[in-house]
């Protein structure tokens, strides 16, 4: 999993570069990553006890007060109603960079920490063996990691949160222009219309120089956080699956949750990483790569990667209630 999740989509990337490269690489390093799988299948259900350390900090995250979540909820709309209300108003002349960066960057961190206490929030609550399993400090740093881990990957490589070569004096505004690196500065999408302001208005970007920028949109950091928690969490339930039953009952729900996540790589940004990775699986179909050329590779792969990764919890949580080990999994 791992392997598909990490090493697939930052080999992939470079295949647009150098297609020879899939040959060179990106074959070889799925044929030793298959083997290495085979083997650590093949090894797994042979688990022996080992003393696990608990950990209350996944408890203590989140028993936050219900008041605090909300509170941030409020101010995050607040900042949205802010934003919009600056933006219409100035229609249909550019809204002022320096009134609506600090605002705009303002909200995207609320954004971002709302999604974060809100999601943990209802998977930890919504699924009780997760939640077990979190107990486990060992656990709790896996889905940690992985989470974090996979949210780079995302906002790398599908997302493009870092741009090279973005055109500078095409895309700043003329009053940021002259004033030096790095810099900062907020955007309205170029289409005017609500439902497109609610998931992209602003839009950040942060120019270290003339060819590497941070492209931050709202809407990305809120389906990141959400597909990295998933992720994270389906990965620590498989883990501990596959540990203590081995292939027997474990091989769907590695499925569900591998399938989901690579499903989640190709999502929300037809013209990034999609077409590269779509080629790369199958080869070149074209059939297969129009689907993601249109509105439907930006709606449909998020809503197909969250099915699969909830189907895969609920799936691989279940198998774990069969091991008899719901409520102290590390026993």
């Amino acid at each position: 999993m791992s392997a598909l999740l990490f090493g697939l989509p930052l080999l992939t990337a470079y295949y647009a570069v150098n297609p020879t490269f899939f040959v060179d690489a990106l074959v070889p390093y799925l044929a030793f990553t298959t083997l290495l799988a085979l083997f650590l299948i093949a090894r797994s259900g042979q688990y022996s006890q080992v003393n696990s350390i608990k950990s209350s900090f996944a408890q203590k995250f989140n028993s936050l007060p219900s008041l605090v979540i909300f509170i941030f909820l409020v101010w995050t709309a607040a900042f949205y109603s802010i934003v919009a209300y600056m933006f219409n108003a100035s229609y249909p002349f550019p809204l002022n960079s320096n009134i609506l960066t600090p605002i705009g960057g303002v909200y995207i961190i609320l954004i971002i920490v709302t999604s974060i206490l809100g999601f943990t929030r209802i998977l930890y609550r919504a699924f009780p063996v997760l939640r077990s399993l979190l107990e486990d400090r060992k656990y709790l740093l896996m889905t940690g990691i992985f989470s974090l881990a996979f949210a780079a990957v995302y906002l790398l490589l599908v997302n493009q949160i870092i741009v090279a070569g973005y055109n500078v004096k095409l895309t700043a505004p003329p009053y940021v222009l002259g004033g030096g690196y790095p810099t900062v500065f907020a955007m309205a999408p170029a289409v005017t219309d609500r439902a497109v302001d609610l998931v992209y208005l602003p839009i950040l970007i942060v120019q270290l120089n003339t060819s590497v920028n941070l492209i931050v949109i709202p809407f990305e950091m809120v389906f990141a956080t959400v597909l990295s928690l998933l992720v994270g969490s389906n990965i620590a339930l498989a883990h501990y699956l596959i540990t203590h039953s081995g292939l027997r009952c474990s091989t769907k729900g590695t499925v569900l949750s591998t399938g989901g996540s690579i499903l989640g790589l190709t999502a929300t940004c037809p013209t990034c990483l999609a077409p590269t990775l779509v080629s790369v699986i199958f080869g070149g179909v074209a059939s297969v790569a129009t689907i993601y050329s249109n509105v439907y590779g930006v709606i449909i792969p998020p809503v197909l990667s969250l099915v699969a990764l909830l189907a895969g919890i609920i799936y691989i949580s279940r198998k774990i209630k069969g091991l008899g080990a719901v409520q102290n999994p590390q026993d």
